[in-house]
Protein backbone atom coordinates (compact mmCIF):
# COMPACT_ATOMS: atom_id res chain seq x y z
CA UNK A 1 0.00 0.00 0.00
CA UNK A 2 1.14 3.48 0.33
CA UNK A 3 3.80 4.84 2.50
CA UNK A 4 3.09 5.82 6.04
CA UNK A 5 5.14 7.05 8.90
CA UNK A 6 4.19 5.40 12.13
CA UNK A 7 5.74 7.25 15.07
CA UNK A 8 7.91 5.44 17.56
CA UNK A 9 5.79 4.29 20.54
CA UNK A 10 5.17 7.21 22.84
CA UNK A 11 4.58 9.67 20.04
CA UNK A 12 1.33 10.35 18.24
CA UNK A 13 0.98 9.42 14.61
CA UNK A 14 -0.09 12.88 13.57
CA UNK A 15 0.33 12.38 9.89
CA UNK A 16 0.94 9.59 7.48
CA UNK A 17 3.54 10.97 5.13
CA UNK A 18 3.43 9.93 1.56
CA UNK A 19 4.63 10.46 -1.90
CA UNK A 20 1.47 8.89 -3.18
CA UNK A 21 1.15 11.30 -6.05
CA UNK A 22 4.86 11.75 -6.63
CA UNK A 23 4.59 10.48 -10.17
CA UNK A 24 1.80 12.93 -10.94
CA UNK A 25 2.38 15.96 -8.75
CA UNK A 26 4.23 17.12 -5.66
CA UNK A 27 2.38 15.95 -2.60
CA UNK A 28 2.38 18.40 0.27
CA UNK A 29 -0.59 17.32 2.39
CA UNK A 30 1.36 14.39 3.85
CA UNK A 31 -0.32 10.99 3.94
CA UNK A 32 0.76 8.09 1.80
CA UNK A 33 3.27 7.25 -0.81
CA UNK A 34 1.43 4.62 -2.78
CA UNK A 35 2.34 2.23 -5.53
CA UNK A 36 -1.00 0.53 -5.97
CA UNK A 37 -0.80 0.83 -9.73
CA UNK A 38 2.62 -0.70 -10.02
CA UNK A 39 2.20 -4.38 -10.95
CA UNK A 40 3.25 -6.73 -8.18
CA UNK A 41 2.76 -10.38 -7.48
CA UNK A 42 1.96 -9.90 -3.82
CA UNK A 43 0.55 -7.04 -1.81
CA UNK A 44 1.01 -3.34 -2.54
CA UNK A 45 3.64 -1.52 -0.54
CA UNK A 46 3.59 1.70 1.31
CA UNK A 47 6.97 3.08 0.41
CA UNK A 48 8.67 3.12 -2.96
CA UNK A 49 9.70 -0.42 -3.64
CA UNK A 50 12.83 -1.31 -1.82
CA UNK A 51 13.13 -4.50 -3.81
CA UNK A 52 12.74 -7.01 -1.01
CA UNK A 53 10.71 -10.15 -1.22
CA UNK A 54 10.37 -11.87 2.14
CA UNK A 55 13.46 -10.04 3.35
CA UNK A 56 15.68 -11.19 0.51
CA UNK A 57 15.63 -8.79 -2.39
CA UNK A 58 18.21 -6.00 -2.61
CA UNK A 59 18.40 -3.16 -5.08
CA UNK A 60 21.72 -1.92 -6.32
CA UNK A 61 21.98 1.85 -6.27
CA UNK A 62 23.55 1.86 -9.72
CA UNK A 63 21.23 -0.73 -11.21
CA UNK A 64 17.47 -0.37 -11.12
CA UNK A 65 16.92 -4.07 -11.67
CA UNK A 66 15.98 -6.02 -8.56
CA UNK A 67 18.28 -8.72 -7.33
CA UNK A 68 17.57 -11.34 -4.71
CA UNK A 69 19.90 -12.39 -1.96
CA UNK A 70 19.96 -15.92 -0.74
CA UNK A 71 18.82 -15.95 2.88
CA UNK A 72 22.01 -15.97 4.98
CA UNK A 73 22.20 -18.85 7.41
CA UNK A 74 22.37 -17.61 11.00
CA UNK A 75 25.62 -19.54 11.41
CA UNK A 76 27.31 -17.81 8.47
CA UNK A 77 29.39 -14.70 9.08
CA UNK A 78 30.53 -11.94 6.77
CA UNK A 79 34.28 -12.43 6.25
CA UNK A 80 34.92 -8.68 6.19
CA UNK A 81 34.11 -8.55 9.88
CA UNK A 82 35.04 -11.95 11.27
CA UNK A 83 38.56 -11.83 9.84
CA UNK A 84 39.35 -8.59 11.64
CA UNK A 85 41.02 -8.65 15.06
CA UNK A 86 38.95 -5.91 16.63
CA UNK A 87 36.90 -2.76 16.28
CA UNK A 88 39.95 -0.55 15.92
CA UNK A 89 40.78 -1.91 12.48
CA UNK A 90 37.32 -1.02 11.20
CA UNK A 91 37.59 2.46 12.61
CA UNK A 92 40.73 3.17 10.59
CA UNK A 93 38.73 3.07 7.39
CA UNK A 94 35.24 3.90 8.62
CA UNK A 95 35.65 6.42 11.41
CA UNK A 96 32.79 8.80 12.03
CA UNK A 97 33.22 12.49 11.37
CA UNK A 98 32.48 14.58 14.46
CA UNK A 99 30.24 16.75 12.32
CA UNK A 100 28.10 13.84 11.13
CA UNK A 101 24.49 13.70 12.30
CA UNK A 102 22.96 10.53 13.65
CA UNK A 103 21.05 10.11 10.38
CA UNK A 104 24.29 10.34 8.39
CA UNK A 105 25.97 7.81 10.66
CA UNK A 106 23.12 5.38 10.25
CA UNK A 107 23.03 5.89 6.48
CA UNK A 108 26.73 5.01 6.35
CA UNK A 109 26.05 1.88 8.40
CA UNK A 110 23.17 0.79 6.15
CA UNK A 111 25.14 1.40 2.97
CA UNK A 112 28.02 -0.70 4.24
CA UNK A 113 25.82 -3.60 5.41
CA UNK A 114 23.98 -3.74 2.10
CA UNK A 115 27.24 -3.63 0.17
CA UNK A 116 28.63 -6.56 2.16
CA UNK A 117 25.39 -8.49 1.85
CA UNK A 118 25.43 -8.13 -1.92
CA UNK A 119 29.10 -9.11 -2.05
CA UNK A 120 29.15 -12.17 0.17
CA UNK A 121 25.74 -13.77 -0.27
CA UNK A 122 24.67 -15.53 -3.42
CA UNK A 123 22.06 -13.82 -5.54
CA UNK A 124 19.13 -15.74 -6.88
CA UNK A 125 18.72 -16.05 -10.62
CA UNK A 126 15.55 -14.31 -11.74
CA UNK A 127 15.52 -16.17 -15.05
CA UNK A 128 12.48 -18.28 -15.78
CA UNK A 129 12.96 -21.74 -14.31
CA UNK A 130 11.66 -24.98 -15.73
CA UNK A 131 8.92 -26.84 -13.92
CA UNK A 132 10.21 -28.67 -10.89
CA UNK A 133 8.82 -32.05 -11.88
CA UNK A 134 10.63 -32.05 -15.23
CA UNK A 135 13.58 -34.43 -15.55
CA UNK A 136 16.35 -34.68 -18.11
CA UNK A 137 14.88 -37.97 -19.29
CA UNK A 138 11.51 -36.36 -20.02
CA UNK A 139 13.14 -33.41 -21.78
CA UNK A 140 15.14 -35.81 -23.96
CA UNK A 141 11.97 -37.72 -24.86
CA UNK A 142 10.12 -34.48 -25.67
CA UNK A 143 12.97 -33.50 -27.99
CA UNK A 144 12.75 -36.87 -29.78
CA UNK A 145 8.99 -36.46 -30.11
CA UNK A 146 9.46 -33.03 -31.69
CA UNK A 147 11.97 -34.44 -34.16
CA UNK A 148 9.59 -37.30 -35.02
CA UNK A 149 6.82 -34.78 -35.66
CA UNK A 150 9.02 -32.82 -38.07
CA UNK A 151 9.97 -36.00 -39.93
CA UNK A 152 6.30 -36.93 -40.25
CA UNK A 153 5.34 -33.46 -41.53
CA UNK A 154 8.15 -33.54 -44.08
CA UNK A 155 6.80 -36.78 -45.54
CA UNK A 156 3.13 -35.90 -45.82
CA UNK A 157 1.63 -37.49 -48.97
CA UNK A 158 4.60 -39.82 -49.51
CA UNK A 159 4.51 -43.62 -49.48
CA UNK A 160 6.24 -43.88 -46.06
CA UNK A 161 4.11 -41.24 -44.32
CA UNK A 162 2.29 -43.83 -42.19
CA UNK A 163 5.58 -45.15 -40.83
CA UNK A 164 6.68 -41.76 -39.48
CA UNK A 165 3.16 -40.93 -38.29
CA UNK A 166 3.05 -44.14 -36.23
CA UNK A 167 6.49 -43.42 -34.78
CA UNK A 168 5.41 -39.93 -33.73
CA UNK A 169 2.15 -41.12 -32.12
CA UNK A 170 3.98 -43.85 -30.22
CA UNK A 171 6.48 -41.31 -28.84
CA UNK A 172 3.65 -38.89 -27.97
CA UNK A 173 1.85 -41.56 -25.94
CA UNK A 174 5.08 -42.55 -24.21
CA UNK A 175 5.86 -38.93 -23.28
CA UNK A 176 2.34 -38.47 -21.92
CA UNK A 177 2.62 -41.57 -19.72
CA UNK A 178 6.06 -40.53 -18.47
CA UNK A 179 4.87 -37.02 -17.60
CA UNK A 180 1.80 -38.28 -15.74
CA UNK A 181 3.87 -40.80 -13.78
CA UNK A 182 6.50 -38.18 -12.92
CA UNK A 183 3.87 -35.66 -11.83
CA UNK A 184 2.28 -38.17 -9.46
CA UNK A 185 5.73 -39.02 -8.10
CA UNK A 186 6.56 -35.32 -7.69
CA UNK A 187 3.36 -34.57 -5.79
CA UNK A 188 4.01 -37.51 -3.47
CA UNK A 189 7.51 -36.17 -2.77
CA UNK A 190 6.28 -32.64 -2.09
CA UNK A 191 3.45 -33.91 0.13
CA UNK A 192 5.95 -35.91 2.20
CA UNK A 193 8.23 -32.86 2.51
CA UNK A 194 5.35 -30.66 3.69
CA UNK A 195 4.21 -33.33 6.14
CA UNK A 196 7.73 -33.75 7.53
CA UNK A 197 8.14 -29.97 7.91
CA UNK A 198 4.91 -29.80 9.92
CA UNK A 199 5.97 -32.76 12.08
CA UNK A 200 9.30 -31.04 12.75
CA UNK A 201 7.48 -27.86 13.84
CA UNK A 202 8.78 -25.89 10.86
CA UNK A 203 5.62 -24.18 9.53
CA UNK A 204 7.64 -21.55 7.64
CA UNK A 205 9.09 -24.19 5.30
CA UNK A 206 5.73 -25.93 4.94
CA UNK A 207 3.87 -22.75 3.99
CA UNK A 208 6.67 -21.68 1.66
CA UNK A 209 6.26 -24.92 -0.29
CA UNK A 210 2.47 -24.53 -0.34
CA UNK A 211 2.77 -20.98 -1.67
CA UNK A 212 5.22 -22.18 -4.31
CA UNK A 213 2.80 -24.86 -5.47
CA UNK A 214 -0.12 -22.47 -5.45
CA UNK A 215 1.63 -20.10 -7.81
CA UNK A 216 1.61 -16.34 -7.90
CA UNK A 217 -1.16 -14.38 -6.30
CA UNK A 218 -3.62 -12.56 -8.46
CA UNK A 219 -2.61 -8.96 -8.96
CA UNK A 220 -5.12 -6.83 -7.08
CA UNK A 221 -3.42 -3.49 -7.56
CA UNK A 222 -5.79 -2.40 -10.30
CA UNK A 223 -8.94 -3.72 -8.62
CA UNK A 224 -11.66 -1.11 -8.49
CA UNK A 225 -12.67 0.06 -5.02
CA UNK A 226 -15.51 2.11 -3.59
CA UNK A 227 -15.41 5.46 -1.89
CA UNK A 228 -17.27 6.19 1.36
CA UNK A 229 -20.54 6.66 -0.51
CA UNK A 230 -20.27 3.38 -2.41
CA UNK A 231 -19.26 4.99 -5.69
CA UNK A 232 -16.90 2.90 -7.81
CA UNK A 233 -13.48 4.44 -8.36
CA UNK A 234 -11.99 3.41 -11.69
CA UNK A 235 -9.31 6.07 -12.04
CA UNK A 236 -5.94 5.14 -10.56
CA UNK A 237 -5.47 8.54 -8.94
CA UNK A 238 -8.89 8.33 -7.30
CA UNK A 239 -8.10 4.87 -5.96
CA UNK A 240 -4.82 6.05 -4.48
CA UNK A 241 -6.54 8.99 -2.84
CA UNK A 242 -9.15 6.67 -1.33
CA UNK A 243 -6.51 4.36 0.13
CA UNK A 244 -4.68 7.34 1.55
CA UNK A 245 -7.89 8.65 3.08
CA UNK A 246 -8.76 5.25 4.56
CA UNK A 247 -5.43 4.68 6.28
CA UNK A 248 -5.15 8.27 7.45
CA UNK A 249 -8.46 7.84 9.28
CA UNK A 250 -7.57 4.36 10.51
CA UNK A 251 -4.22 5.40 11.98
CA UNK A 252 -5.41 8.68 13.47
CA UNK A 253 -8.34 7.66 15.65
CA UNK A 254 -9.35 10.50 17.95
CA UNK A 255 -10.29 9.18 21.37
CA UNK A 256 -11.79 11.11 24.25
CA UNK A 257 -10.13 10.32 27.58
CA UNK A 258 -10.95 11.79 30.96
CA UNK A 259 -7.52 12.82 32.24
CA UNK A 260 -8.81 13.08 35.81
CA UNK A 261 -9.38 9.33 35.82
CA UNK A 262 -5.86 8.70 34.60
CA UNK A 263 -4.47 10.98 37.29
CA UNK A 264 -6.10 8.82 39.95
CA UNK A 265 -4.09 5.79 38.87
CA UNK A 266 -1.12 5.48 41.25
CA UNK A 267 2.31 5.49 39.65
CA UNK A 268 4.44 2.65 41.04
CA UNK A 269 7.67 3.79 42.65
CA UNK A 270 11.04 2.59 41.37
CA UNK A 271 13.99 2.36 43.72
CA UNK A 272 17.08 4.43 43.02
CA UNK A 273 19.25 1.48 42.03
CA UNK A 274 16.72 0.29 39.45
CA UNK A 275 16.31 3.81 38.10
CA UNK A 276 20.08 4.13 37.70
CA UNK A 277 20.23 0.78 35.91
CA UNK A 278 17.48 1.80 33.52
CA UNK A 279 19.16 5.11 32.69
CA UNK A 280 22.52 3.60 31.72
CA UNK A 281 23.32 3.54 27.98
CA UNK A 282 22.90 0.10 26.41
CA UNK A 283 25.93 -2.15 26.71
CA UNK A 284 27.48 -4.23 23.95
CA UNK A 285 26.16 -7.54 25.42
CA UNK A 286 22.66 -6.06 25.38
CA UNK A 287 23.01 -5.21 21.69
CA UNK A 288 24.36 -8.67 20.85
CA UNK A 289 21.52 -10.32 22.77
CA UNK A 290 18.90 -8.17 21.01
CA UNK A 291 20.34 -9.04 17.59
CA UNK A 292 20.14 -12.76 18.42
CA UNK A 293 16.51 -12.32 19.51
CA UNK A 294 15.45 -10.96 16.12
CA UNK A 295 13.39 -13.45 14.14
CA UNK A 296 14.78 -14.60 10.82
CA UNK A 297 12.82 -14.83 7.57
CA UNK A 298 11.06 -11.54 8.22
CA UNK A 299 10.66 -8.75 5.68
CA UNK A 300 12.87 -5.71 6.37
CA UNK A 301 11.87 -2.10 6.61
CA UNK A 302 12.71 0.93 4.55
CA UNK A 303 16.49 0.43 4.66
CA UNK A 304 16.46 -3.13 3.22
CA UNK A 305 18.59 -4.50 6.09
CA UNK A 306 17.36 -7.91 7.27
CA UNK A 307 17.93 -9.60 10.61
CA UNK A 308 19.94 -12.29 8.82
CA UNK A 309 22.46 -9.73 7.55
CA UNK A 310 22.92 -8.26 11.03
CA UNK A 311 23.40 -11.72 12.53
CA UNK A 312 25.92 -12.61 9.83
CA UNK A 313 27.93 -9.49 10.67
CA UNK A 314 29.11 -10.99 13.94
CA UNK A 315 30.72 -9.02 16.76
CA UNK A 316 32.26 -6.32 14.56
CA UNK A 317 28.89 -5.32 13.15
CA UNK A 318 27.42 -5.38 16.66
CA UNK A 319 30.18 -3.00 17.81
CA UNK A 320 29.33 -0.56 15.04
CA UNK A 321 25.61 -0.81 15.75
CA UNK A 322 26.30 -0.36 19.48
CA UNK A 323 27.95 3.01 18.77
CA UNK A 324 24.86 4.21 16.91
CA UNK A 325 22.44 3.01 19.60
CA UNK A 326 24.48 4.64 22.37
CA UNK A 327 24.56 7.87 20.36
CA UNK A 328 20.77 7.78 20.05
CA UNK A 329 20.39 7.01 23.75
CA UNK A 330 22.70 9.75 25.04
CA UNK A 331 21.56 12.51 22.68
CA UNK A 332 17.91 11.45 22.89
CA UNK A 333 17.60 11.94 19.14
CA UNK A 334 15.95 9.20 17.09
CA UNK A 335 17.17 8.23 13.64
CA UNK A 336 14.65 9.64 11.18
CA UNK A 337 14.33 6.37 9.27
CA UNK A 338 13.41 4.53 12.47
CA UNK A 339 10.17 6.49 12.65
CA UNK A 340 9.12 5.25 9.22
CA UNK A 341 7.19 2.07 8.45
CA UNK A 342 6.26 0.36 5.22
CA UNK A 343 2.51 -0.19 5.33
CA UNK A 344 1.13 -3.15 3.41
CA UNK A 345 -2.57 -3.77 2.83
CA UNK A 346 -3.86 -7.31 3.20
CA UNK A 347 -7.32 -8.56 2.32
CA UNK A 348 -9.08 -10.15 5.31
CA UNK A 349 -10.55 -12.91 3.12
CA UNK A 350 -14.06 -11.87 4.01
CA UNK A 351 -16.42 -9.27 2.64
CA UNK A 352 -16.38 -7.28 -0.57
CA UNK A 353 -12.90 -6.71 -1.97
CA UNK A 354 -14.01 -3.34 -3.25
CA UNK A 355 -14.52 -1.99 0.29
CA UNK A 356 -11.41 -0.67 2.03
CA UNK A 357 -12.70 -1.66 5.48
CA UNK A 358 -12.20 -5.30 4.50
CA UNK A 359 -8.44 -4.77 4.37
CA UNK A 360 -5.98 -4.54 7.21
CA UNK A 361 -2.56 -3.00 7.21
CA UNK A 362 0.67 -4.42 8.57
CA UNK A 363 3.74 -2.30 9.17
CA UNK A 364 7.26 -3.35 8.26
CA UNK A 365 9.61 -1.62 10.67
CA UNK A 366 13.34 -1.17 10.28
CA UNK A 367 15.10 -4.10 11.95
CA UNK A 368 17.59 -1.89 13.80
CA UNK A 369 14.72 0.08 15.34
CA UNK A 370 13.26 -3.22 16.54
CA UNK A 371 16.64 -4.07 18.07
CA UNK A 372 16.56 -0.77 19.94
CA UNK A 373 13.01 -1.51 21.15
CA UNK A 374 14.05 -5.03 22.17
CA UNK A 375 16.86 -3.61 24.31
CA UNK A 376 14.37 -1.40 26.13
CA UNK A 377 11.93 -4.29 26.52
CA UNK A 378 14.63 -6.59 27.92
CA UNK A 379 15.46 -3.98 30.52
CA UNK A 380 11.92 -3.40 31.76
CA UNK A 381 10.60 -6.96 31.29
CA UNK A 382 11.65 -8.19 34.73
CA UNK A 383 10.28 -5.11 36.45
CA UNK A 384 6.96 -5.35 34.61
CA UNK A 385 6.52 -9.05 35.37
CA UNK A 386 6.62 -8.26 39.08
CA UNK A 387 3.83 -5.70 38.66
CA UNK A 388 1.51 -7.79 36.47
CA UNK A 389 -0.98 -10.32 37.76
CA UNK A 390 -0.28 -14.00 37.25
CA UNK A 391 -3.62 -14.27 35.45
CA UNK A 392 -2.50 -11.87 32.72
CA UNK A 393 -1.17 -13.89 29.81
CA UNK A 394 -1.10 -11.57 26.81
CA UNK A 395 2.35 -10.89 25.34
CA UNK A 396 4.12 -12.69 28.18
CA UNK A 397 6.60 -15.56 27.90
CA UNK A 398 5.64 -19.11 28.87
CA UNK A 399 1.94 -18.28 28.72
CA UNK A 400 0.83 -19.68 25.40
CA UNK A 401 -2.66 -19.50 23.93
CA UNK A 402 -2.95 -23.28 24.18
CA UNK A 403 -2.28 -23.14 27.92
CA UNK A 404 -4.93 -20.47 28.42
CA UNK A 405 -7.51 -22.42 26.43
CA UNK A 406 -6.73 -25.51 28.50
CA UNK A 407 -7.09 -23.51 31.74
CA UNK A 408 -10.44 -22.11 30.61
CA UNK A 409 -11.64 -25.57 29.61
CA UNK A 410 -10.70 -26.99 33.02
CA UNK A 411 -12.50 -24.15 34.81
CA UNK A 412 -15.64 -24.84 32.79
CA UNK A 413 -15.48 -28.57 33.55
CA UNK A 414 -14.95 -28.02 37.27
CA UNK A 415 -17.80 -25.50 37.39
CA UNK A 416 -20.13 -28.10 35.93
CA UNK A 417 -18.77 -30.84 38.17
CA UNK A 418 -19.40 -28.85 41.36
CA UNK A 419 -22.52 -27.13 40.05
CA UNK A 420 -21.04 -23.66 40.41
CA UNK A 421 -21.93 -20.55 38.43
CA UNK A 422 -19.34 -19.38 35.95
CA UNK A 423 -19.29 -15.99 34.28
CA UNK A 424 -17.12 -15.25 31.28
CA UNK A 425 -16.78 -12.12 29.19
CA UNK A 426 -15.48 -12.13 25.63
CA UNK A 427 -14.45 -8.70 24.33
CA UNK A 428 -13.28 -8.05 20.79
CA UNK A 429 -11.99 -4.49 20.53
CA UNK A 430 -12.32 -3.17 17.00
CA UNK A 431 -9.02 -1.92 15.56
CA UNK A 432 -7.52 -2.10 19.03
CA UNK A 433 -3.92 -1.25 18.19
CA UNK A 434 -4.74 1.54 15.76
CA UNK A 435 -7.12 3.25 18.18
CA UNK A 436 -4.65 3.56 21.07
CA UNK A 437 -4.15 7.16 22.19
CA UNK A 438 -0.38 7.42 21.82
CA UNK A 439 -0.19 10.94 23.23
CA UNK A 440 -0.47 9.35 26.66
Amino acid sequence: MGNTTRDIPGHRLNSVHSQLDSDNENNSDGCYENEFDRPTTTVPRALPRTGYSRGQQLRDGNNRESRYLQQPDDSRKIPHYTNQPGPGQRKKNEVYDDEMTIDEKYSQFVEHVRELGTKYFQQENNAKKRKEWLTDEILDMVKKKSEAYLHWQNRLGKHNEQKYRSKYRALAKLVKRKIEARQFEYWDEISCEIENAIKQHDPATAYAMIRRLRGRNKNMDNTSIQDKNGKMLLNSKDRLSRWREYFCELLNVHTVIDLTILQQIPIPAIDKAEETRQDKPPSLPEVVQAIKQMKSRKAPGKDDVTAELLKAGGLELALWLHQIIVDVWINEQMVEDWTMAILIRLYKNKGDKRICDNYRGISLLIVVSKIFSRIVLNRIQGLLDKKLLDQQAGFRPNRSTVDQIFTLKMIMEKSQEYNKSLFMCFIDIQKAYDSVNREL
